[in-house]
C-alpha cells in the first residue's frame, strides 16, 4: 500500500499531494544489505487504536535544507629525521597550499592548522654475531600529523582546493561538515506544520464521531538533524559468469571489485509532511515527530430505573399498594 504524503516547496506557495512510485531500479539492488528498504512496508500508521479506551496519533515532518557554508578537513603527514626537520618540511607544503587557497578567494581567517600528533619512529637494526643475529629497535625519525580546516561557502570550490592540496602531496580529505544558517528557525517551521496537520486530523476524526475532547492526554515529541556524512552507503555491483562451471581447485583468480558509494537521503515514505522534497546537492535533513495519546471516555449505557412501589401490609397479612 502506497502512502500519500504532503510535499511542500518553500520557494513558492505550492502544496502537492503525491504518491511515491519507483520507476527505475539501479545497481544498488546488488547490495543485499539494502534490500530491507525495498521489502519494508510503504505505509506507517498515524492513528492507532491501542485499546477500547486509548487512541494514539502521530505526525512526522521532514525539511530538506541546502547548506549555506562548509568546512573541509584535510589531513597532512610528514616524516623527518628530527622533529624540527619534519615541522619545517610540513610548513613549506602548508604555506604553498594556503597561498593557493587565498588566491581562490578563501579568507585567511577561514583557514586553520590543527596540530594532531608528533610521534617518534623506530626501525630494526640487525646485529650479526658468530652463530646468531640480534634485532635491535633504534630511533628512525619522527612522524608529524596536522589537519587543515578550510571554511568556504561555494560548494564548487572544493574541487579546486583538492587540486591545490594534491600539488603539495596532501591527499587525505578527512571529511566535510555542512552548516545551515539558522537551525532553530528550520525546526520551528517543521514543528508548526506538524502541529497544524495534527489539529486538522483531530477535526476529521471528530466528524467521524470520535470524541477526542478528553482531559487526560499524553504528548511526546522528537526532533533530529541528519547530515550528509551519515547518509552515504556503499555497494559492489558485479555479476560473475564462472560460478556455474568452475571449481575452486581450477585456480580461479578473481579481480578486485570496485566499491561504489552514494548519498541516500531519508526515505520519504516514513513522513507525512515533506518540505523541499526535490534537491540535487546533498544537504541537511531536519525531522520532527509528535505523538499524542487520548484516553477515550467509555460509552455511557442508559439503563431503565426500577419502578418503585410502596406496599401496605394489612392486619390479615395481605400486601396492598398504597395510592
Amino acid at each position: 500500500m502506497k502512502k500519500s504524503i504532503l510535499a511542500i516547496t518553500v520557494l513558492g506557495v505550492l502544496v502537492i499531494p503525491t504518491l511515491l512510485q519507483a520507476q527505475v531500479m539501479g545497481n544498488v539492488i546488488y547490495n543485499e544489505s539494502n534490500l530491507y528498504r525495498m521489502q519494508r512496508s510503504a505505509a506507517s500508521a498515524t492513528a492507532t487504536i491501542r485499546s477500547n479506551t486509548e487512541m494514539e496519533f502521530s505526525v512526522k515532518s521532514l525539511m530538506n535544507v541546502k547548506a549555506e557554508s562548509y568546512l573541509a578537513i584535510l589531513g597532512m603527514r610528514q616524516h623527518g629525521e628530527s622533529a624540527a626537520a619534519a615541522d619545517s618540511l610540513m610548513n613549506a607544503r602548508y604555506s604553498k597550499f594556503r597561498e593557493a587557497a587565498i588566491a581562490m578567494g578563501i579568507p585567511p581567517e577561514d583557514i586553520y592548522l590543527d596540530m594532531i600528533s608528533l610521534v617518534p619512529l623506530f626501525d630494526m637494526e640487525v646485529e650479526k654475531k658468530l652463530f646468531s643475529k640480534t634485532y635491535n629497535e633504534v630511533p628512525a625519525g619522527f612522524e608529524l600529523q596536522k589537519n587543515i580546516h578550510i571554511g568556504y561557502k561555494d560548494a564548487e570550490i572544493l574541487d579546486k582546493l583538492l587540486s591545490a592540496a594534491a600539488a603539495q602531496e596532501i591527499y587525505d580529505l578527512v571529511k566535510v561538515e555542512y552548516f545551515a544558517g539558522n537551525p532553530q528557525e528550520n525546526m520551528v517551521a517543521i514543528r508548526k506544520l506538524a502541529i497544524d496537520y495534527l489539529l486538522k486530523k483531530f477535526a476529521d476524526f471528530k466528524r467521524l464521531g470520535v470524541d477526542l475532547d478528553t482531559v487526560y492526554r499524553v504528548i511526546a515529541e522528537n526532533s533530529a538533524v541528519t547530515y550528509p556524512l551519515d547518509r552515504y552507503l556503499s555497494y559492489q555491483a558485479h555479476s560473475s559468469g564462472h560460478d556455474a562451471y568452475l571449481k575452486v581447485e581450477d585456480g580461479v583468480k578473481l579481480m578486485k571489485r570496485p566499491v561504489t558509494r552514494y548519498y541516500n537521503k531519508l526515505d520519504y515514505q516514513d513522513f507525512d509532511i515533506i518540505i523541499n522534497p526535490e534537491f540535487v546537492e546533498p544537504g541537511l535533513q531536519y525531522s520532527y515527530e509528535i505523538k499524542i495519546k487520548f484516553m477515550l471516555r467509555p460509552p455511557e449505557i442508559h439503563q431503565p430505573k426500577p419502578e418503585q412501589r410502596i406496599l401496605l401490609i394489612t392486619p390479615d397479612g395481605d400486601f396492598r399498594p398504597l395510592p
